[in-house]
């Protein structure tokens, strides 16, 4: 995926995502997940839902 953009918690700010991966989560709601690119915590980042 192209620079995606998530909130860190260790941060405390918005950062690019390393390794951003789109995954559906149990629920059934999509996520990009990484890993932010300073500190190496994990990021998430919920999309919107596809329009049926």
């Amino acid at each position: 995926m192209k620079d995606v953009q998530a909130y860190c918690v260790k941060c405390r700010t918005q950062r690019s995502m390393k390794d951003a991966r789109e995954q559906t989560l149990d629920n059934g709601r999509r996520a990009v997940k990484g890993v932010c690119e300073v500190c190496g915590t994990k990021m998430t980042r919920f999309l919107p839902s596809e329009k049926k």
